[in-house]
């Protein structure tokens, strides 16, 4: 019986990079305000974003090469999530000077999954425990799901100054920086709540998630099977033949997988 259930946030419950569009929608307000616009600051940020776009598509071109076929997949997992974590810290500087209100405010604004809502609040209905782990912020989690009492969340966090305005000082808290991290916070999770592995679903999208996944009772990577590119199809198909996991591709399969466990 399923008793708790973790999520990984972007592209899970999301539809994408929660942080990229954090930084998407401030830069634009930030190139419409007339009375703070500072054309060095927007510039400046909008390099930092189109930087770490190309060097990350860069990087994932390069690790799903043909050369890495025989690499051992846990080593393309690990690696994965320890790149996209590589480049957070300078990422989430662009947001320095902006009100924790305000981010929370973009932060609602966050596309989410169809259903994502319907499906948290039938498991809340069905008494399940609903985590969030991932390597988003936590302000972003926490806030477009605010209309679900979520009970345990795992994410990275931006530091703010203390008072009353409370702005982002551009440093961070980088908390879960890979696919291991990922895992360890699914046993944090069952020794929070009293749980076992075999009591719990953890649903991911993407290669970070699948060590995670592999200890749940029922592990869920949602992927859109028409959109990877084919030599990405090979790794998925080596970590399925060592890893305890299932491929899924909508929130209510999803849905589905979990609620007929109980």
């Amino acid at each position: 019986m399923i008793k708790g259930a973790l999520f990984d946030f972007d592209g899970t419950l999301t539809t994408e990079n929660s942080i990229i569009f954090m930084m998407r929608w401030h830069i634009r307000r930030h190139f419409e305000s007339e009375t703070h616009f500072n054309p060095f600051y927007g510039f400046f940020s909008l390099n930092r974003l189109f930087f770490y776009g190309f060097r990350y598509m860069r990087h994932l071109r390069d690790l799903f090469s043909k050369r890495n076929y025989d690499k051992p997949i846990e080593d393309i997992i690990i690696e994965y999530g320890r790149y996209v974590s590589k480049y957070y810290p300078s990422i989430l500087r662009s947001f320095k000077g902006i009100t924790k209100e305000s981010m929370s405010r973009i932060s609602r604004l966050i596309p989410l999954r169809s259903g994502v809502i319907d499906l948290l609040t039938q498991l809340k209905k069905q008494k399940i425990k609903i985590g969030i782990c991932s390597m988003s912020l936590e302000i972003a989690a926490l806030s477009s799901l605010n209309s679900i009492d979520l009970d345990y969340t795992a994410c990275n966090n931006l530091i703010y100054r203390r008072g009353y305005s409370s702005e982002v000082t551009g440093d961070s808290m980088l908390n879960i920086r890979d696919a291991i991290d990922k895992k360890n916070i699914v046993f944090e999770f069952c020794k929070k709540f009293d749980l076992s592995p075999d009591e719990i679903a953890y649903i991911g999208d993407d290669f970070h998630d699948i060590l995670a996944a592999n200890i749940a009772k029922r592990g869920l990577i949602i992927l859109d099977l028409e959109k990877i590119n084919k030599r990405n199809i090979h790794f998925y198909k080596k970590a399925i033949k060592k890893y305890d996991f299932e491929i899924t591709e909508s929130i209510s399969q999803i849905k589905r997988r979990i609620l007929i466990e109980n």
